[in-house]
């Protein structure tokens, strides 16, 4: 029997395709989605003293295009203490908070909005 011959050459590796363009604001965004359930329940227990069990989830987290803001959206409710009632009641209403982005790597809170009633954050 004739010798076996060569096992055919592997195909050239396809070049990597380059890494997708990393976001410079990622870690001010995710600090303004972790922030943003403590900014909303602040808002609420100021508009209502008896607030309770605040739930906050994100739906939207991004910067403000042409701003040095961030915004994250989501879906909140929350109980609260019902005098009529005389019970505790869910309520649920999409909310924002915008954080303004400071000396370009701290968040500071701007507006909280719930429910369509909106507050502006004094310091």
């Amino acid at each position: 029997l004739p010798p076996a011959s060569p096992p055919p050459a592997a195909p050239p590796a396809a070049p990597a395709a380059p890494p997708p363009p990393s976001n410079p604001d990622a870690g001010l965004i995710a600090e303004a989605e972790r922030a943003a359930i403590e900014e909303l329940r602040l808002h609420l227990y100021r508009a209502q003293p008896s607030v309770y069990r605040v739930n906050f989830r994100v739906r939207e987290a991004g910067r403000v295009p042409g701003w040095s803001q961030i915004r994250v959206r989501g879906d909140a409710a929350f109980q609260a203490w019902d005098n009529r009632r005389r019970d505790l009641v869910w309520r649920s209403e999409r909310a924002e908070i915008v954080f303004d982005i400071v000396d370009g790597d701290r968040l500071r809170a701007s507006s909280v909005s719930y429910g369509g009633i909106s507050r502006q954050i004094d310091y």
